[in-house]
């Protein structure tokens, strides 16, 4: 997965990332721009699902890494918000081609 994040977001390097098992109050997940920091929930999730929202956070990490980021980015309807539900949506195309076996029915 990291392999598709880092081809399509072109990224050098990866903030530390956390995965949760306790369910946060009102997101599956965020990025903490100050410790470069990722927190994703998995618990109770699929997998893919898990993975849409990395993807999600990942790409305000390379938001925050060019300097776009203010205080509203994260607002719903913003242009940053929307940015990554859309490049997050083009990561998981890219990602169930090259793996189709996370979305095939079981």
């Amino acid at each position: 997965f990291m392999s598709v994040v880092e081809k399509q977001l072109k990224l050098k390097k990866f903030p530390t990332i956390k995965l949760l098992d306790e369910p946060l109050d009102g997101t599956f997940g965020y990025f903490d721009r100050e410790q470069e920091l990722i927190c994703v929930v998995r618990a109770n999730r699929h997998i893919v699902d898990v993975l849409r929202t990395l993807a999600h956070e990942l790409v305000h990490y390379n938001q925050h890494i060019n300097n776009e980021l203010h205080d509203e980015s994260g607002i719903t309807g913003s242009d940053h918000e929307n940015e990554a539900n859309a490049v997050a949506g083009v990561i998981m195309r890219e990602f169930s081609k090259k793996f189709p076996q996370y979305i095939q029915k079981s």
